[in-house]
């Protein structure tokens, strides 16, 4: 659904940028709550492309699909962080992103940062383990691993700057949530003149492609469970998968819509608010718990030691095993249980 929003912003709102905040405004409500069909168009647009690469397979789909748009993202990002260098509020951003106030930092600063950790690497839900099953046995996961967040965190740092670096330029507000992107943005794009399209244009489509590549990797575990599990073809498991995500998908534009809402709505919580708390609060913790669990207990510790031996020596493996069985367990149960204070 978010990624249906920022596909109309794609290719709606980068060419009738918001002239004011009221404007910006009005811009996204009626986009969430005005007619459905852009958000539909927008979220089909988005859920067709994502079956289609699934159904491809790893090597034919999200491979190659990686390959171009990855590259592509990160060569987008640094072309608005090099225009973002020539920008007056570039110290700014630095400062509200880097300085560091230790007396800041508690125990629920430390937790909500783990916790980002977790859920920004798409732990707990099966996305990894799923592609580890395809690597070569002497494949050094390690490093695989290291090549994964390094360059997750240096497209995050790339992107935090660049963003707060436009907001500090044209004075928005930078405590929107959601608002940041689809209000705040769009008018400080709007605030740069001629060159705002372009920059939104560019902004919005390595959005696109992120939220892409990340839906095909979400939805490719489900796949291959049901290949393995009820002999599906590649083809079937990803036409049901797309019946049933569409299904959702429409129920919860439905739930974000005022004119539905109340229809769709339950404990104070709509379809989007239940599926997000379900999903983010219990499935991704218990997910990751459950893994880690399996691994450290239950697993054959010669096992893991034969399947990691060539990428972690003795000592190595003794303290990835150590951590494993007790460290990350605590961890996971601490964000899981902080949560809900």
């Amino acid at each position: 659904m978010v990624l249906g929003w920022v596909l109309y912003y794609l290719f709606v709102v980068t060419f009738d940028l918001p002239k004011d905040l009221e404007q910006a405004k009005m811009q996204f409500s009626m986009l969430q709550n005005g007619s459905l069909i852009w958000p539909v168009i927008g979220f089909s647009a988005c859920l067709l492309p994502t079956i289609w690469f699934v159904s491809r397979g790893i090597e034919e789909g999200i491979e190659k699909l990686n390959v171009v748009l990855m590259p592509l993202l990160f060569v987008i990002f640094i072309g608005l962080l090099i225009y973002a260098m020539t920008l007056e509020s570039m110290p700014k951003a630095l400062h509200f992103l880097f300085n560091f106030e230790i007396q800041k930092i508690d125990f629920k600063v430390v937790m909500d940062a783990l916790g980002q950790m977790f859920f920004s690497l798409s732990l707990g839900v099966g996305t990894i383990i799923t592609y580890s099953a395809f690597t070569p046995k002497k494949e050094n996961l390690f490093k695989s691993s290291l090549f994964i967040v390094l360059p997750g965190i240096l497209i995050s740092l790339i992107a935090g700057v660049m963003i707060f670096t436009f907001v500090f330029e044209y004075h928005a507000d930078v405590s929107q949530g959601p608002g940041l992107v689809f209000i705040s943005l769009p008018l400080t794009f709007a605030k740069m003149g001629m060159s705002g399209q372009i920059v939104s244009l560019f902004f919005f489509m390595a959005l696109v492609f992120a939220g892409i590549t990340s839906t095909v990797s979400l939805i490719e575990p489900l796949a291959l469970y049901l290949i393995n599990r009820f002999n599906f073809s590649r083809l079937q498991a990803s036409l049901w998968i797309g019946v049933v995500v569409y299904v959702l998908g429409v129920l919860v534009i439905l739930s974000m819509n005022e004119r539905y809402a109340k229809f769709l709505s339950f404990a104070h919580k709509s379809v989007f608010g239940w599926l997000d708390f379900i999903t983010s609060s219990f499935l991704m913790p218990l997910g990751g718990l459950f893994s880690v669990l399996f691994i450290g207990w239950i697993l054959n510790k010669k096992r893991s030691f034969l399947a990691t031996k060539h990428f972690f020596n003795a000592n190595a493996f003794k303290a990835w095993h150590f951590s494993v069985r007790f460290i990350a367990p605590v961890v996971i149960l601490a964000i899981f249980i902080l949560q809900f204070k």
